[in-house]
Parts: C-alpha cells; structure tokens; sequence
C-alpha cells in the first residue's frame, strides 16, 4: 500500500538560515543533561562488567528511534526531514564500530503541531511530551529552542533521566554536529568525564588557579592526573583522563596548563564524544565507555526497546530514474492532476519528493511517500522542477537526486487523463521474463487505436506497436527481448488519453 504525507512547504528564507546556523555552530553551547543523570545505572552497568555478566554480542544490535519533530499548530517552525535523515546517518557511523545502529522506529517520523510545546516544551512534559513518548523506542524531541530553567539559553540538547527521553535544538540537527552522539551516551549511562565541573570550567582566573580543589564545585572528588581515583571520580572510568572542563579557548589542543590538587598537571582527551571539546575534535569512545554502552544496552532496562529487528536493506542507492512523464517533456493533464512515476530505488523503502517552479528551489513543497509514486494535483501550464531522496527505517545517507523537470502544457501535448471508457487494465504474468511473452489485458466499454509503449528505468522505450482495441474484453501478446530485471512501464496511449501499468522483470 503507497502512502503520501505532505510534509512542508519550504521558503529560501528558512533555508539560509538553517544553513547559517549550522555553519556557526561548533559546541558555542553546552549539554543540558542534569549532571548524574544515569549515574545509579553506570554503577548497576559496571558491577555487570566486573562480574562477567554482559557477554560481548558479535552481531549489529539494531536500536529503534522516534524522531518527534515539534512545530508550531499551524505546522510551521519544524525541523525538516532531510536534517532528520542526515543526523540520523551520521549517528550510525558513529556508533558503528560498537556494533550498534539505529533505525527510524515504523519507518516514520512522528509529528507533533502545538504552540506550548513549541514555545516552551518543559511546559508540557507531563502532558503532551509524555503522551508522544514512544516506550518502545528511543524517543527524540527535536525542537525550536531547549532554554533549560536558569541558564542563558545556550544548552544545545539533554537526556532526561528521569523520563528516558532525549530532547535536541533543531540547529544540532544535521550530519556534523556531535551533540546527538553525545546525549545518546547519556542515555547508555555514561558521563562527562568532567563530571563536576560542568556549571564553574576551571581555567586562568578561577580562584586557586593553576591547582584545582580536592571537590569540584559541583559536588563529586575532582579526578587526580595519574587515575588514582578514577573509579569513584568524575565519570568513574579509568581510561578517560582527568579533565576539569577548561577548554573553551584552545580548539583541539589543550595546553591551558591546570594542575590536580596534587599539583600535577592534566592532560584531557581532546577527541572524547563525551567531552566539551567541538565537534571538529571529538570523534569516540574508549574501552570502558563502550564496555557501559553494552552493558546498559543488554541490561533489563533495556529490554522495552524493540531490539530483534533486521533492516530491509543496509544499503539505499541514490540513483533516481523518472518513469513518467519522461524527463524535460511536456504534458497534458485534466483537472490538474498527474501521477508522477519513477523506477524503485534499490534497497529504498520511502522517499521524500520535492516539487518546486524553479531549479534553485527556493519555494518548494514536500511529501513523504511509502513507493515509487506521487499523485499531484492543482498543476498548472508552466515547467516544473523535482527531486526525490530515497531512503528506509535504518539507511538513510542517500544523497537527494539530480534535478529533474517536466512542463506543463494542455495546448500541444498529449492527455495524461485516463480513458474513462475502459473499465480494466493490467499486465501478466507480472513479475515477467526478459525475454518471454506478456499479455496486455483490456477491458473496454468502446472500440479505440491505441499505441503500446514499454518504457525502462532510464525512460527509454524498449517496446513500441499499435493495436486495436475492440468493445469487451482484449488480451494483446506482447514480445519482450530486454537487457536488464528492473521495474518497467506499460503505455496505452490514445486520442481519449492514456493508460499506465507498472511492472516486474526478472529471471
């Protein structure tokens, strides 16, 4: 069964400045998960790992996601799908190499158009927020602002510990930031192995500065430079070096030159996804952090997640083919309506489809569409520009197609309406061979010329002949010689308009 959900209509306005936030962004903010959030869950995972309990998988865990993306009720102000399927690509590279990846949870997105939320989620946690809380997935809000209560605006995303969710500012939503990596570890139990220092970075200036106290200002035992303490210390693991936050002015180098309290200097990890250091450095986990990612993803809180699933594909082509109306034609429609037909993308199960009047898109209308089919409507004499990015529940880095077009023009092409005369069209046997015979199965009210076309992926016309068709039923064998299995389509076409039928090559 095709689906279509019309998704947005996009302005050039929205899009530079979608553009220009994630170009400015580079952790000019901080996480907003409550400092200890999981922390009884990192002992209960630890005390797993110590006893021998968690046995390494050695298979891909496929994790489900809800993606919730906030708007306004009038459905304005949302994040779009395509930052979506970016930052969820991006977030399956990362956790990768332990053997765990994420799939969009029904294959859809869920949408939730309210102001409150919009203009104040935390408003709306035990409410609304809670009644689109997926308990079989890992749930993400993706909103406007997160303007965590007491603080300047500046956090970028946080895990709520409390109600196991995850909540991120729509300008972290794309393939470069590090800040969804970064909550998704909150949510396995780890954290920041500047743990206590989070509210008050120690750099030049602070009192006592260059030694830092045996306490953090946030509470916890500030962690010693040789890990002497590094099991009950900061994030409580033993391969992430002391770091008290002081990095905000030194990129990817830490040379502040902060010493622990007994004197010795600190020398953080730079390139650890859990840190504060920008997205440009932070790259990974180490060993014990990804030894807590399997213990709390084996662990019995865990068990609600919908784990024992298998993608349809790993791999989506981004290779678009237009079926019909052929590329850069002109057309005729009745009513202002047209199906536009493309090839299957291998491995692709959805697609986004964008129609814009011009080919810098800078006005454009979205749908998402289970299949290879759009039907549109309200079209008008004038040329037409689309694009389609494919992708399914766990792969989505396809690129967007190439651009493609087609005109409309009702004085001098040819009716796309159906002849409503004909009351059954199909093709069999379907899936058909390559070389083989294939039927042509017309009932008609009414006798009529017609010409039969087969059209491949590429548009190309690989079956053309001219028949005609009496009143009552008609069955016209067709010769196939072909190339290549793919999806193939049938034409009729005729002065009272045309009929079109997908189908399936193969062996």
């Amino acid at each position: 069964m095709r689906s279509v959900l019309r998704i947005t209509t996009v302005a050039i306005l929205f899009l530079v400045f979608s553009l220009s936030a994630v170009a400015q962004h580079n952790h000019n903010g901080f996480c907003g998960t409550v400092d200890g959030a999981g922390l009884n869950r990192l002992i209960k995972n630890k005390e797993a790992i110590k006893t021998g309990i968690v046995k390494k998988r050695g298979a891909i865990t496929y994790v489900p996601m809800k993606y919730v993306l906030v708007s306004r009720t009038n459905g304005t102000g949302r994040v779009t799908e395509e930052a979506v399927l970016d930052m969820h690509c991006h977030l399956n590279e990362v956790y990768l190499p332990q053997d765990i990846q994420f799939y969009i949870k029904d294959g859809t997105f869920k949408y939730l158009d309210n102001d409150a939320v919009y203009s104040d989620h935390r408003r709306t946690i035990n409410t609304f927020m809670n009644v689109n809380k997926d308990n079989k997935a890992v749930t993400t809000f993706l909103v406007k602002n997160v303007d965590l209560p007491g603080t300047a605006g500046d956090a970028l995303a946080y895990y709520d510990g409390q109600r196991d969710w995850m909540v991120v500012q729509n300008d972290q939503v794309n393939k470069n930031s590090q800040t969804f990596p970064h909550e998704l570890g909150h949510f396995f139990s780890l954290q920041h192995p500047h743990r206590g220092w989070g509210s008050a970075p120690f750099a030049s200036g602070e009192p006592g500065w260059p030694m830092a106290p045996a306490i953090s200002p946030d509470g916890p035992i500030t962690e010693l430079a040789d890990g002497s303490n590094c099991e009950e210390a900061a994030d409580m693991l033993c391969d992430t070096p002391a770091d008290y936050n002081g990095l905000f002015t030194n990129g990817c180098v830490y040379n502040s030159g902060a010493l622990d309290p007994k004197g010795e200097p600190i020398d953080p990890s730079e390139s650890l996804i859990m840190s504060y250091f920008g997205d440009n450095c932070v790259t990974e986990f180490t060993d014990d952090q990804k030894a807590v990612i399997e213990a709390d993803l084996v662990s019995s809180e865990r068990d609600r997640l919908e784990k024992n699933w298998t993608p349809p594909s790993t791999t989506v082509s981004d290779k678009v083919f237009p079926v019909y109306p052929p590329e850069d034609s002109p057309v005729a429609v009745s009513g202002g309506a047209m199906t536009v037909d493309w090839a299957n993308v291998t491995g692709a199960t959805h697609y986004i489809f964008e129609l814009a009047t011009n080919a810098f898109f800078s006005s454009s209308e979205k749908w998402m569409v289970e299949g290879s089919s759009i039907d549109l409507t309200d079209l008008t004499n004038r040329k037409y520009f689309y694009r389609i990015r494919p992708f399914n529940a766990y792969n989505t880095c396809a690129n967007v197609s190439t651009v493609m077009s087609f005109t409309i023009n009702n004085n001098q092409a040819t009716s796309t309406q159906e002849i409503d005369f004909v009351k059954n069209f199909s093709v069999f046997p379907n899936p058909a061979s390559r070389s083989g015979q294939i039927f042509v199965s017309v009932n008609s009210k009414e006798s009529f010329n017609g010409e039969i076309s087969v059209l491949d992926f590429t548009g190309k016309a690989v079956y053309q002949s001219n028949e005609n068709f009496a009143a009552g039923d008609n069955q016209i064998p067709v010769e196939l010689n072909i190339d290549a299995n793919g999806v193939y389509l049938m034409f009729i076409k005729s002065e009272a308009g045309i009929l079109k039928q997908k189908f399936v090559v193969n062996e």
